[in-house]
């Protein structure tokens, strides 16, 4: 008896269902696909081995290789999956692969990333697996798949936080953490450590994410030491807020680095100690220090400020006093980073977006699936970063300050 080809098979099997009414417009359209793709797939073997099923010709055969039966493989379609058989080929030089069947596969890459995509934007593991559901007429993707494909962003973070980091080549630091509870049995939230910063190029980049039971300066010392230990050079230049552990821990590991506090944090903490009446006016002038041309003429305002306003209000200037040199340490770097250096804000602003993800998840059951998360929106927030201007003017300035602090850089060249 001769043997049948596939797609003669499913034209018979949907010829009979839609006679007898068995099929819906869903069924049609999904059958109909599978029906196509089948026919292209036998005509596509076809044409490679340079005969029809069945033809006999040996020198061909030989030359091109031969039929070697079937093999089922699973496609999604608009309308849910589908199931077709692949012809196999042997004996062939060059082999046999579909390049119809990788096109068609591509769609189901593109649904991963729509997966992975549409969790990292606020969807939880049931609300994606509904949604393709309804979109997929009732055969849609399952908690598995989605939990399969999201797994996959757990495997990017443990590349993320090995890789090597000698290359990046970096001029600028910025450490800050965010909180989150992801121990079930932890009654208060807990830090996860952030690092970002700016490349000798202008560009911005994420560098390392690592948990920690407290920002204390054990935490950030080993975190820092993380860094330095996959090969990240001492930058010219660390902002971060005012803490204690993070203060000291740069100190001990990026001792030469400047070293600048965030000048929002430092404004709202001298603010504070001060009149809300009065509040106005001691911003206005606490910010033309802050936003002083160069450090020199920022250090002169600020001393002015303080001596003008000692009297009145001693504990808001007795404050800005304590750190007035770090908080204007951002005027020594050139004019055109002034603005996108002297405060955490755009940091701060990822973690808005972190957050607002995270309010999704009432709690999470594990460590790695909050840090997985949090990479993942880290990550998406990333592509809207804009770099810093490093035009010729702005890279010989700070070849000069790069000179002044690290007299023995080898890395001059790459910002002159």
């Amino acid at each position: 008896m001769p043997k049948v080809l596939p797609s003669q098979r499913l034209l018979k099997q949907f010829e009979e269902r839609l006679m007898i009414g068995e099929l819906t417009l869903s069924d049609i359209v999904r059958q109909g696909a599978q029906l196509m793709l089948q026919y292209a797939l036998e005509r596509e073997v076809s044409a490679a081995l340079g005969r029809k099923y069945y033809e006999n010709a040996p020198e061909i055969s030989r030359e091109r290789g031969r039929r070697n039966g079937y093999e089922d493989h699973r496609v999604l379609t608009g309308e849910g999956p589908i199931t077709v058989a692949v012809p196999q080929v042997r004996e062939s030089a060059e082999g046999f692969r579909s390049k119809i069947l990788e096109a068609y596969v591509s769609r189901t890459e593109n649904l991963d990333a729509l997966i992975a995509k549409m969790y990292v934007h606020g969807m939880s593991t049931r609300d994606i697996e509904t949604t393709f559901r309804d979109i997929l007429s009732g055969t849609g993707v399952s908690r598995s798949v989605v939990s399969r494909v999201t797994e996959c962003l757990s495997e990017d973070f443990d590349k993320f936080r090995s890789r090597g980091l000698s290359g990046e080549d970096l001029l600028y630091l910025e450490l800050d953490g965010t909180y989150l509870r992801y121990h079930v049995e932890s009654e208060r939230k807990e830090p996860i450590l952030v690092a970002t910063g700016y490349r000798c190029d202008g560009s911005r980049v994420l560098l390392h994410m690592s948990p920690g039971n407290s920002e204390s300066y054990e935490n950030w010392k080993g975190f820092l030491h993380e860094m330095t230990g996959r090969g990240l050079d001492e930058p010219l230049f660390i902002v971060t807020d005012g803490n204690p552990g993070v203060l000291k821990a740069i100190e001990d590991v990026f001792a030469r680095s400047l070293k600048h506090r965030c000048q929002r944090h430092r404004l709202e903490n001298i603010l504070g100690k001060a009149p809300r009446e009065v509040r106005r006016e001691l911003k206005e002038a606490i910010l033309e220090s802050f936003h002083a041309s160069d450090y020199e003429a920022g250090l002169k305002i600020g001393r002015e400020v303080i001596a003008r306003y000692r009297h009145r209000f001693p504990a808001a200037m007795a404050c800005m006093e304590e750190t007035l040199e770090e908080t204007l340490a951002v005027l020594k770097l050139p004019p055109a980073h002034h603005k996108r250096l002297r405060t955490a804000n755009i940091l701060e602003r990822t973690f808005g977006e972190k957050k607002r993800r995270t309010k999704v998840i009432p709690h999470f059951f594990s460590e790695k699936a909050a840090l997985k998360l949090s990479y993942a929106t880290m990550l998406a927030v990333t592509n809207k970063w804009r770099g810093i201007t490093m035009d010729a003017f702005t890279s010989s300035k700070i070849y000069e300050l790069r000179k002044e602090i690290f007299p023995e850089s080898k890395k001059q060249s790459s910002v002159a």
